[in-house]
This record gives structure tokens, C-alpha cells and sequence, in this order.
């Protein structure tokens, strides 16, 4: 027997299956005699009737008895209900999904527009292999056991008050860096990246620069050379000869497509499955397809889903944004949350917002190597702003170097 006619047989001697089966809609069954039997039964139990051999045939003349009591005898048991019922469903699934992987096909051979229907489709497959939701209940157990216990890391940025702070990134977090333009928060973001990449996977979207931009000042970085002698010494082609063997090291994949979508971004990480992705940066995305009208819409759908999206990969997205101009033309230079453009929906969606900020940017006397991590927002911890030390040529930034200074709680 089919699985159809298993859910229908179990229907037939037991009234459990068919509350089970009202789960179910006419659609997910196949044969039109398969799906007429569902919802004659269907109504039937809507009605306050029972459901059997008798309340059938009186409520179908023209049935094939012979083919119902096949049916009943075909399933002895109604105990394995609940499994017929998903074979039933995923079934139907797969049909769907051949379905629209035929209109992509079509699509792509009449050179029409393909992506957001390719897109579509991956999100529904996404959808189709989520958990099932839970009683919270099933939870308690495995929740109580951790109290008392001390928090464990997430993943280590290599910066290490900001560590000791945040006690490192954890899976499932959307973590904002933002700075106003030339503030550094690419090289913030690579040198988190690089460091991450000496144990765990990362994927770098990069929608401003070119790959190859970023991979040259890593090498600068690593290799702690400036571009200018690059090639020029010795002992300088040594260091970048090094760096390059140091980088190729690194887990980590750098994609340049300018204008990406959330939903390109979530295709490649299922693809390689990171432990962080870094977004290089927000206001570059392609948001057209976030529906709402408005950029501030657009940028609420976007980030909301960005969200999603490191909880579906159980990774970290570290987001890079730009603060609104305003910052450059008031006194006090310091950002504030307010700054972010477009900042309602960002402040909200995300776990840890950090301002990246160095007075000397604005101030020639000041000491140009001094720089600020800010971080303005932690959903689950203290906010507070770091000391860290810029090194511009070397797209560099470091833990502030002072005499007796200590991490705090980092064992």
C-alpha cells in the first residue's frame, strides 16, 4: 500500500488518526479517488460523525466497497499513523519543489529573470527542514543544569579586553560594527576575521572592495610592511613571502559580488557553513526585493532577516554600517546609537552594536594612533568602550599596549 492509502486506512479504524489527519489538506494526496475518501471523511468528522466502513459507504453510494475494505485490511494498525502522514506531506513537498525547479529551468532557458526565482525556491527548502516547535517545557532540564556553571566563550575576536568583555561571539548573534566613512572598519573587520580563520571558518562578503583589495592589506597587515616597500627590500619580500603562506592558512572565503542579497548570502553559507560571516557593508546590499517601500523598510527587512539568518546557521554575522554625516558636523564626536542610519530597526535586530572611533581622524594634535571600541549595545552583557591602538599603514588596529594592564576574567 501507498502511503495515501495507509493515512486513509488508519483513518477508517481509528478516530485519533483522523484528528491527526486533519493536519493534512486534499491537495497532499495524488489519486482524485484517494483525495475525494479524504475529504468525505474530513467532513464527516467535521460534523460530529464517526468515521468507519458504514458512515462512508452511506456518505459516498457510489464507492468501491471492495477497494474500501482493501484498505482497512491493508492497515492493521493505525499506530504508525503519524509516519504516513509525513511521507504524505514530504511528498507533496518534493512535488512542489520539482515543480518550481522546472519554472527556474524554463526561466533560464528563455533567458528570462531567474535569480529571485531561484531564490524563492531555496528559501523554501530552508523552511521545509526547520525543527518542528516545541514545548518549552522539554527545555527546563538541560537549562537549570547550566546555572551555576560558568558561561562558556563563544568565538574569540583576538582582541582580547574586547573578549574579556564580551566573553567572544556567540552562534546566532547579528553583531553591528559601525564608523563613519575612513574610520577603518573594513581593517577592523578583516583583522577579526583573520583571526577567527586560524581555527574556525569564515566567509567575508565584501561589496565595497575586490577580493584581491582585501587579500593586499591582509598581506600588509601580516607581513607588517607597507605597500610602498612591498617588492623593494629583502627582508620586506620575506616577511610578505610568509604572510602569503600565513594567509593561504586561514579557513576563510572571500566573495566580492557587488550588490548581494540576504538571500546570496544564505545560499553560499549553507554551502560552506561558516562560523562567522562578515558583511562588508549594509547600505551596499541589494534590498529591492525587501518589500516596503521605504529605504527604512528595506533596511528593517533586511537586517531582520540577517538575523534569521544567523540563527538558521548557527553562526555569527558581523554587519558593517555607516553612521549618518551629523556625526562629522557636531562637537562632540562620539556615536551614539541615534547615529546609525537608518538606525530604529538596526539597534534592534542586533545582539552587540560597536562604534568604531578615533579622535585623531578629527583632530591633527591628537594622538593619531589612539582609537575606540565602543560597544553601545550588548544584549546580554555590559555595555563600555575599549582602548585600542591604530595602525593606519598596516590596516592595523591592536589591543592598546599600557604597562601592568590586564584583560579582565579571561581564564
Amino acid at each position: 500500500m501507498t502511503a495515501e492509502e495507509s493515512v486513509l486506512g488508519s483513518m477508517l479504524i481509528s478516530q485519533r488518526a483522523v484528528e491527526l489527519a486533519c493536519d493534512l489538506d486534499s491537495e497532499d494526496f495524488t489519486s482524485p479517488r484517494n483525495r475525494e475518501l479524504f475529504e468525505h471523511m474530513i467532513a464527516l468528522s467535521a460534523c460530529g460523525s464517526s468515521v468507519d466502513l458504514v458512515t462512508v459507504i452511506n456518505a459516498m453510494p457510489d464507492v468501491d466497497v471492495t477497494w474500501l475494505t482493501s484498505l482497512t485490511l491493508g492497515t492493521p494498525s493505525a499506530a504508525n499513523v503519524e509516519h504516513y502522514i509525513r511521507l504524505v506531506r514530504d511528498a507533496r513537498q518534493r512535488r512542489e519543489f520539482a515543480g518550481d525547479m522546472s519554472g527556474v529551468i524554463q526561466s533560464v532557458a528563455e533567458g528570462g529573470e531567474y535569480i529571485s526565482a531561484a531564490e524563492a525556491v531555496l528559501n523554501k527548502v530552508i523552511a521545509l527542514g526547520s525543527k518542528d516547535i516545541r514545548r518549552a517545557g522539554e527545555y527546563v532540564d538541560a537549562v537549570i543544569a547550566q546555572f551555576g556553571k560558568k558561561r562558556e566563550w563563544g568565538i574569540r575576536t583576538g582582541f582580547l579586553f574586547a573578549d574579556a568583555n564580551l566573553r567572544g561571539l556567540r552562534p546566532g548573534q547579528l553583531v553591528v560594527i559601525a564608523g563613519t566613512t575612513g574610520m577603518g572598519k573594513t581593517s577592523f573587520a578583516m583583522n577579526v576575521a583573520m583571526n577567527v580563520a586560524k581555527e574556525k571558518r569564515v566567509a567575508v562578503f565584501s561589496l565595497e572592495m575586490t577580493r584581491e583589495e582585501l587579500i593586499s592589506r591582509a598581506i600588509v597587515s601580516l607581513a607588517n610592511v607597507n605597500e610602498s616597500e612591498m617588492g623593494q627590500a629583502r627582508e620586506a619580500a620575506e616577511a610578505i613571502r610568509a604572510a602569503g603562506k600565513a594567509f593561504k592558512a586561514l579557513d576563510m572565503y572571500i566573495d566580492d559580488k557587488g550588490g548581494a542579497t540576504v538571500e546570496y548570502i544564505k545560499a553560499q553559507c549553507h554551502r560552506i557553513k561558516p562560523a562567522l560571516i562578515v558583511i562588508d557593508y549594509l547600505g551596499l546590499m541589494d534590498m529591492r526585493q525587501r518589500k516596503g517601500g521605504t529605504r527604512e523598510n528595506e533596511v528593517s527587512a533586511t537586517t531582520r532577516a540577517l538575523k534569521v539568518l544567523a540563527k538558521e546557521c548557527k553562526c555569527v554575522v558581523l554587519l558593517l554600517a555607516q553612521l549618518n554625516r551629523g556625526v562629522d558636523n557636531r562637537a562632540d564626536k562620539k556615536p551614539v546609537l541615534s547615529d546609525l542610519r537608518e538606525s530604529g530597526s538596526i539597534e534592534q535586530d542586533a545582539d552587540i552594536v560597536m562604534f568604531l572611533h578615533r579622535p585623531g581622524k578629527y583632530d591633527e594634535k591628537a594622538d593619531q594612533k589612539a582609537a575606540v571600541l565602543d560597544i553601545a549595545k550588548h544584549r546580554n552583557g555590559q555595555a563600555g568602550a575599549i582602548e585600542l591602538s591604530w595602525d593606519g599603514p598596516h590596516f592595523k588596529y591592536s589591543d592598546k599596549e599600557e604597562k601592568g594592564a590586564t584583560p579582565f576574567d579571561v581564564d
